[in-house]
């Protein structure tokens, strides 16, 4: 039996404020919770504060079967929360300022975690604050050169800084990103031809070994150790997979949100790099489950059988 990688989840974890009610949410705790879905084995490294909702945080995560031993209490600060608007199923946020994971701090259970770790996820938004930023720059600084060390883009304006997104892409060796954060980056750094043009641009200039590219209904393109594959839109991959019950129509309409797909897509991602799969298998694999994730509403945190599609790497 193939011993499960390690991963950490280094960042925000909040309440996403939802019409209908608040869920669980931050992009590397949904990537954690995706990858304990998967059966992997992620630790998510945060920061909530001494007050209910963060107490309702390490309550809903240990129910979900996840350690809480490199979630920080910070007295000072309050946890994080986000208003969300959803539009046509596409959430917008609000992300509010000073809240406990802008003050992370460097603990000694990050500093044996990091030891061991084959991977580590982080993001652009949870260094918006200098503390955090400096505790996530030396995380990354302090492991191996042959760790995963993915960047999951996430931009959120206004907190999409120029320098902390360059400095992001130096430490990165991986990256996922979506069509509206490509742009931008094409604005940044005058990217010129197709998506794939634009994508081997940023591959060359920062020697990342695998790439993703999410564009919604129109599919993914990904990079892998020189390969490329793509998918086009909901009717170009066949799957002996049934969506029937999942509420996924052939046209990709379904009756849930995309919030945590994109999230859901990082976590196979890194799962295939830990397994050694090839560009197809990892590609196959992280965009059923994305759209898998867009049937339902809010990030997903459990997986039916017939979704468990990276059972036979372990």
């Amino acid at each position: 039996m193939t011993k499960k990688p390690l991963i950490l989840c280094l960042g925000e974890i909040l309440w996403d404020l939802l019409p209908a009610g608040k869920i669980l949410g931050g992009a590397p705790a949904n990537v954690a919770r995706m990858l304990n879905a998967l059966n992997g084995n992620p630790l998510i490294c945060s920061r909530v504060g001494n007050d209910p909702l963060g107490r309702e945080i390490l309550d809903q995560l240990r129910s979900e079967n996840l350690s809480t031993k490199a979630i920080q209490i910070d007295n000072l600060h309050p946890t994080s929360v986000a208003g969300i608007e959803l539009k046509q199923g596409i959430p917008t946020f609000q992300i509010f300022p000073e809240i406990a994971w802008d003050y992370l701090e460097w603990s000694e259970t990050m500093e044996n975690v990091l030891a061991s770790v084959q991977a580590i996820c982080f993001g652009t938004l949870s260094q918006r604050h200098s503390d955090s930023r400096r505790v996530i720059q030396k995380a990354l600084q302090s492991v191996s050169r042959t760790t995963l060390r993915f960047l999951d883009l996430n931009l959120r304006k206004p907190d999409d800084s120029i320098e902390v997104i360059d400095e992001s892409l130096r430490f990165a060796n991986a990256l996922k990103l979506n069509e509206s954060e490509l742009a931008e980056l094409q604005q940044i750094y005058g990217l010129t031809g197709s998506q794939r043009d634009q994508l081997d641009n940023l591959i060359k200039s920062y020697h990342f070994s695998m790439v993703g590219l999410t564009r919604g209904a129109e599919g993914s393109l990904l990079y892998h150790q020189g390969d490329w594959h793509e998918f086009k839109g909901y009717e170009d991959l066949f799957s002996p997979i049934d969506f029937a019950g999942d509420k996924l129509t052939s046209h990709g309409e379904n009756e849930g949100d995309t919030i945590g797909a994109g999230d859901a897509f990082t976590a196979a991602m890194i799962l295939g790099w830990c397994y050694q799969l090839d560009v197809q298998e990892i590609h196959t694999r992280a965009e059923l489950i994305a759209r898998y994730a867009c049937t339902q509403s809010g990030a997903v945190a459990r997986l039916p059988e017939h979704m468990q599609l990276f059972n036979d790497c372990y």
